[in-house]
């Protein structure tokens, strides 16, 4: 699984993390509070975001039967370890506004929309009007928002998740949780010993 094989017009600049883990938690601890992520994940988030690594595909597997996508865990990923914090990739990140130009301009990240969309097409497609409005009209499954304030208003970002963080879907008793840090990253984080989500 490439999970860091990120198609994205828009996506902000990696790594202006701290050098060090100190300066990490001094700049970052108001955040990691909010979200409820406990310090016993602070380290490897740390070192996560600095190395940029995407490592949940050492920990899970993507899974499809009857059409259906599932990901399982394939080693023991306990709420107790550490290291068990993930970072999910932005597979795409957008404006409303910029949507469909985005989708015409760049033939990988319209073919990434419908792979990931489970869109059929045929083999030697470009960018054209009548799929760009079949990713438009499902998209809607698998996108997530979140904002930055400023003294105006609140500018809404869209984006939706890699191939993996796309097959987590929302449960009335997850074991993991997914939250948005610094507007860029996705961390998944477990809840309880047990990993196994299905679509």
């Amino acid at each position: 699984m490439a999970e860091n094989n990120s198609t994205n017009a828009n996506k902000p600049s990696v790594n202006e993390g701290p050098l060090t883990f100190e300066s990490f938690v001094e700049s970052h601890k108001p955040q990691l509070l909010s979200l409820g992520i406990p310090n016993l994940y602070w380290n490897s988030l740390f070192e996560k975001l600095n190395e940029e690594r995407y490592d949940a595909g050492s920990n899970f597997v993507m899974n499809q039967v009857e059409g259906e996508w599932e990901v399982l865990s394939i080693k023991d990923v306990k709420k107790s370890n550490p290291d068990c914090i993930f970072l999910i990739d932005h597979a795409w990140t957008f404006e409303i506004p910029f949507a469909r130009m985005q989708l015409m301009q760049h033939k990988n990240l319209f073919l990434r929309m419908l792979d990931l969309m489970g869109i059929t097409y045929e083999e030697q497609v470009e960018p054209n009007t009548i799929m760009v409005d079949k990713i438009l009209e499902v998209m809607w499954q698998y996108n997530q928002t979140y904002s930055f304030s400023h003294e105006i208003e609140d500018e809404p970002f869209w984006y939706i998740m890699d191939e993996f963080g796309s097959r987590i879907q929302h449960s009335s008793e997850p074991n993991v949780n997914i939250d948005v840090y610094k507007g860029q990253y996705i961390l998944l984080r477990i809840r309880l010993y047990i990993v196994c989500y299905g679509r």
